[in-house]
This record gives structure tokens, sequence and C-alpha cells, in this order.
């Protein structure tokens, strides 16, 4: 029972940096700015899908997409973390908090679950809590390499951004397993992810099942990822006859791939306005290899090193260093898609996954390092330094994304008169309304604050968003609107920035529009229906 106890307080520990992490973000930034409890841009879209199910108008468990442009389109999607966030909204918390909120929760579940495939994979119990620190904060020499780069003058950048210039995204695509849990929701998706592979290695099937089931509904990269693996790990350990997997997992995994693939690939696309959105996502997103080997190294050279020491035939012996090294693989073959198919955000299949196989499988070759270190007169200085090397990336990361105070505003810090603007459209925007605006924030953050239709925001999450963008365009120049858009049977908000000349230019001409709240820097006008307007003037 204390053992227990011990991990869950560990895993809780582990979690100590996603805390410090959200406490600045809360409190560390400029005195004008207000926190939305966003930290990511895509949080708004989970966020405002799962909000759903709290509207009387609402029914069902699936939901459609909130960046739709009327209510009118089918429920096609069910995300079983999203039924989560809108309990956590109906019980009193904001859609931001709700989300950090599960982040967190998700984030200590994960840390604990991976305790337990470290007591599984590891040989002893010598340097336990130092090898689960490197695994959930470890990353590689992505800052190091960044740095060699800035003093060699190859980076002009300042020293901050030279650290993750070889980074992606400044690394928030996540190319170590701690890190990935800061992103949207990958925290939910990595405790799903490593508890079923727990499950698997504990031969828990029916656990296993359920849970790859589980992701599959949560995340359609995620899912797919996983079940390539198992896949080919099952493949292959029937192919070697060293199988103990039972043949009702076997089917289990065949029947959820073949469903996911369905689901995501056919039948979601039958839905013009989700095809839309595939295919906005369809992007070639890569990193190359001087993204990818600073980013693997240590774990990579740690595996080879196992499997050194220990003998091929006898490292790959055991089932558990089989499943890691077909995880890397398949993992690794993923996010290099692009080499093989057509691209579809290869980025996505990273998130830690392949460093952690890698970490994994390095354990034995681990053990040995400190082992040589640990009996010398200087070893643990020497265990310290690698450790801090090792720990480096994510350490530096932190301390760079608490630093916000100089941060401009986004959908993760507003203005006080970007919040005035969403609470005057949280009461006077209804359900059949539409919300337009190119500005990038509260279009977007009003799928969170009213039940009214966006016209476009995110720009991969919004059906047609060029098509939109181009009829908004057409329509700020001349004026005119396409007989097609639901601006016909719609009553539209529109978001006037004060700073564009030809946004306020259009307005202060158009008499079918009415100046209805405005800022120092806003201006919001309603235009009703044209067809109101048409049988008002008759």
């Amino acid at each position: 029972m204390m053992n227990r106890i011990r991990k869950w307080l560990l895993a809780l520990l582990l979690s100590s940096p996603i805390i410090i992490f959200n406490l600045a973000y809360l409190f560390n930034h400029g005195p004008n700015l207000i926190p939305t409890g966003f930290i990511q841009y895509d949080n708004v879209t989970y966020a405002g899908n799962a909000i759903q199910y709290n509207w009387l108008e609402h029914h069902g468990i699936s939901y459609a997409n909130r960046l739709n442009d009327s209510h009118v389109y089918d429920q096609i999607y069910f995300n079983p973390q999203l039924l989560l966030l809108a309990f956590l909204n109906r019980i009193g918390l904001a859609p931001g908090y709700a989300l950090m909120l599960l982040n967190f929760l998700s984030s200590v579940l994960f840390f604990r679950v991976a305790i337990g495939i470290y007591e599984h994979a590891k040989q002893t119990n010598q340097f336990r809590i130092l090898n689960i620190i490197l695994f959930s904060w470890g990353g590689g020499l992505l800052c190091l390499s960044g740095y060699f780069l800035f003093l060699i003058g190859l980076v002009s950048n300042d020293l901050w951004s030279a650290l993750f210039v070889l980074d992606p995204a400044h690394g928030w695509w996540g190319l170590n397993a701690g890190r990935s849990l800061f992103f949207s929701l990958e925290a939910w998706y990595h405790m799903l992810f490593f508890a079923t592979i727990l499950s698997v290695l504990k031969k828990r099937w029916v656990i296993a099942a359920m849970l790859l089931l589980l992701l599959s509904f949560s995340h359609p990269f995620t899912g797919i990822e996983l079940l390539l693996i198992l896949f080919t790990w099952v493949i292959i350990e029937f192919s070697m006859s060293r199988s103990s997997i039972p043949g009702y997992f076997s089917l289990a995994v065949m029947g959820i791939l073949g469903w996911h693939i369905w689901y995501y690939l056919v039948y979601l696309n039958k839905f013009p306005e989700h095809h839309s959105v595939f295919q906005q996502y369809s992007l070639n997103w890569k990193y190359r290899f001087y993204h990818f080997i600073p980013a693997y190294i240590l774990t990579a050279l740690l595996t080879l090193l196992a499997i050194k020491i220990e003998g091929l035939k006898n490292y790959f012996s055991r089932p558990a260093n089989r499943l890691f090294i077909c995880w890397a693989i398949v993992a690794f073959t993923l996010a290099n898609h692009e080499l093989f198919i057509k691209p579809m955000q290869p980025l996505h299949f990273t998130r830690g996954y392949i460093w952690a196989a890698l970490f994994f499988g390095g354990l034995p070759g681990l053990h040995y390092l400190w082992t040589t270190f640990y009996i010398k007169k200087s070893g643990l200085v020497v265990i310290l330094l690698i450790s801090l090397v090792f720990l480096s990336d994510n350490l530096l990361w932190i301390l760079k994304n608490t630093r916000r105070v100089n941060e401009p505003t986004s959908v993760t810090l507003i203005t006080p008169e970007q919040k005035q603007i969403l609470e005057f459209l949280s009461v006077n925007a209804k359900f059949n309304d539409m919300i337009v605006g190119s500005d990038e924030v509260i279009p977007y953050l009003a799928s969170i604050y009213t039940k009214s239709s966006i016209w476009f925001s995110h720009p991969y999450n919004t059906p047609n968003y060029e098509t939109k963008r181009k009829a908004y365009d057409a329509f700020i120049q001349s004026g005119q609107t396409a007989e097609n858009t639901p601006w016909y049977t719609s009553k539209c908000f529109f978001i006037v920035e004060k700073t564009n000349q030809q946004q306020v230019d259009r307005f202060a001409g158009d008499k079918s529009s009415r100046l209805v709240f405005e800022t120092s820097n806003y201006a919001v006008y309603l235009r009703l229906p044209i067809s109101f307007i048409a049988e008002s003037s008759q």
C-alpha cells in the first residue's frame, strides 16, 4: 500500500513543472493582459467543441465542428475527453481553466503509468528515481546544438531564440515525452497510449483493447500510430513463433484498426465540410535530420549501447525490448511518412513517442553508463553533468516560456478591450446569429463566449477557410455579398478593427449596418439579413 502511495506522490512531483508553467502563465505577464486559460492556440477549438454539450439546443453524445458557418451541419464527431471538459464546464470552470485542469490530471496519470512501464522494463532498482526523472523531463541536444550555431555565427537570432532554432515550432511540437504534455490535449492522448503499452506488457489484454479503442475515439493521429505499432508487433511476434498473444487481442487490434481507417478516412470525408478541413490539415509539416538527430541522439545511443553490451540475441529475447524497438521504428516511419505517401502532418506522429520508445529500449545502456561512472572517483559529478545535459532541453524551454512579460496579445492573453467585445457578444449574439471579422482573436474566442456561428477563424479547423476569407475580403473591398453565404439569412455581428481604414470606410458607408458597440480600437456593427432588409424596404 505504501509503495503505491509513493508512486502516486512521485507522479505528482513529476507533474510540478506543469504547475510551475501554468502559474507563470497566470501571473507572470504584462499588466494589461488577461489570461484566458488557453496556453496554446489550438486549445480554443477543443473547448469550443466541448461546450456544445452544455447547450439546450444540443442533443446526443456526438458534436459538430464549432467553426462551421451554421448549426445545420450533422453531428459527426465524438471524442470522449470532450465529455469530461463539458462536465468541468458544467460544474463552473471556465473552458480554458477546465482544459488546464484536465491536462494536469491527465499528466499525473501519464507519469504514474510511465513509472509502471519503467518498473516493468528495468532490471535493477539502482538509480531508479534518477532514471524516472530523466524519462519524464529528459530530451536531447537541441538547445546545445542551437547554442553552438549561435556561437559560431550561423544563427543571428537572440540567444533565447537560437537555443530552439532546431526545435520545430520553437519546441511546441514536443520531440520528447515531457514537453508534449503542454500541447493541447496531448497529456490525455499520452496517458491512454502509455496505459495501453503498460497493459500489453502486463498481458492484460482486455484492458489493453479497451484503452486502444478509447484512444482511437480520442485522436486520429495518436490512435493510428499506436494501432500500427501494435499491428506490426503482433505480426512480428507471430512470425517469430514466440507469441503468447491471445487470438482475440490480435483480432481486436485488426478490428479497431479497420474501424479507425474507415471512420477517419472514409466516413468523415463523405461530409464536404470535414473534407475541407481534412485537406487543409494535410500539410507537409515535417522535420529534417537536423531536427531529429539532436532530438533523439541521446536515447538512440543508449539503445545501441544496450544492444552492444547485452548482445543482439539476448537483447531481443526479451518481449519488452521487441515491443520498444517495434514502437520506435513504426513511430519514426510515421513521423517521416512524406517519404512514401502524401504527407498529412508528419510532425503529429512525433510528440515524444519515438524518444520514449528509445529511452525504454535503452535502459540497460543507461544502467551500464551509471554503474561505470559510479565506481569512479569523480563519478557522481559526471553523472550530474550528464543528467543536466539530458534535462537541458526541457529546463531551458520551460524557463523561456515562463517569461511571458513581453508576450503580445493572442488567444492566450487578451486585452481588456477584447474582453469587453467578447462580453458584449456573449449577451447579444444569439444561437442562429453570425460573427464575422478578420481579427485573429475575437471571432475565434467567440466560439467559447457565444453560441453563434463563426464565419472564419482558425485557418485549418474552419471549413473552406480560403473561400470564406475571400468572401469577407470581397465584401470589405466592394460591399458585395455572395448569395450563397449564410449572411443572407443570418443576423451578422461584424468586428471592425479601427486601425484598418478599409474596414472602417466600408461600414461608415454601409446603410444596412449600424454601430452597436465600440471601444478605442474596435467597433461592432450589426447587419440584418438581406431578406429582412428587402422586406422592410417594401
